[in-house]
């Protein structure tokens, strides 16, 4: 699908935020608006739970069930 990962040279971005960006793919951009907003719960959880609970990363992340985060 040749997609670009950019950088964020200035960290405007927390690291387990994501932006979107799509040009000339009108069926991927719809896609991905479906997804937009899914995530920010989901991480917000799995960071609380090393930062807040300190589990290891390792194991947040075995743990996590995509269809859990609503």
């Amino acid at each position: 699908m040749r997609l670009t990962m950019l950088s964020d040279d200035k960290n405007y971005f927390p690291p387990y935020e994501a932006a979107l960006a799509v040009r000339g793919k009108p069926e991927l951009r719809a896609t991905l608006d479906e997804l937009s907003g899914k995530f920010h719960r989901g991480m917000r959880n799995m960071n609380y739970q090393v930062d807040g609970e300190h589990r290891a990363v390792r194991d947040v992340a075995k743990d996590f069930s995509p269809g859990a985060v609503k």
